[in-house]
């Protein structure tokens, strides 16, 4: 009996100095602020990252009807830039323990080359309790980014612009007037032409050749 009563005491002992790693990244994530409501309540629910508030606030590109306004050739201009611009993106960290055994040292979807992560905990969502909490950070970046001018042979010249984050793609709607009327939360820090792509709009007198940017040294372009 007192055999049985000592061996109950030091697996008693035994089982509370275990630590594992869900314990230690549950105290990691307790430990963090809480996600400002006012950011949680802009997370979308599939993919737990920060909807773009500008979507459907840009203006539409015009279309073209009269045939005598129709250009020579079509152009399509890609560019691949470096931006900034801020987004909050929220993981289950206890998803996969052994997977983040490095946890310890680095948050669960840091991006490399990536500054100014703020880490936050979710805990609530719309007013519902989550089950376990989500690790979330906010960063600015920079991010990598592809422009593309587009100006077909019936619709007038606009611009697209898709930003690559930890938390998928965020793409804005098309805008017109020019490189300078990108969405204000973006700032350009780097630019790099890729190709340029064109053809006939129907005028066989009309020199309608594609060209793309090599090498890579020569293909800089200005920011803006």
């Amino acid at each position: 009996m007192r055999y049985a009563h000592s061996l109950a005491i030091l697996l008693a002992v035994v089982i509370s100095g275990c630590t594992t790693d869900e314990d230690r990244m549950e105290a990691r994530v307790e430990a963090l602020p809480e996600l400002p409501a006012a950011i949680a309540d802009q997370l979308d629910e599939t993919t737990m990252a920060l909807r773009n508030p500008e979507l459907g606030t840009l203006p539409q590109p015009e279309v073209i009807t009269n045939p005598q306004l129709k250009p020579c050739c079509s152009i399509k201009i890609t560019k691949r830039l470096k931006v900034r611009y801020e987004t909050t993106w929220c993981v289950n960290p206890f998803k996969d323990l052994v997977l983040s055994a490095n946890l310890e040292k680095k948050a669960p979807g840091d991006a490399a080359g990536v500054s100014d992560v703020r880490h936050s905990k979710l805990t609530n969502l719309r007013g519902k309790r989550l089950l376990r909490p989500f690790w979330c950070q906010t960063s600015s970046g920079p991010w990598d980014a592809d422009l593309v001018f587009d100006h077909g042979c019936t619709s007038g010249p606009y611009y697209t612009l898709v930003v690559s984050t930890p938390g998928g793609l965020v793409s804005f709607p098309p805008w017109v007037g020019g490189e300078g009327n990108k969405p204000a939360s973006v700032t350009v820090l780097e630019c790099t032409l890729v190709s340029t792509a064109r053809s006939t709009c129907g005028i066989s007198t009309c020199d309608c050749r594609s060209s793309s940017c090599s090498p890579p040294e020569q293909c800089s372009c200005p920011v803006f």
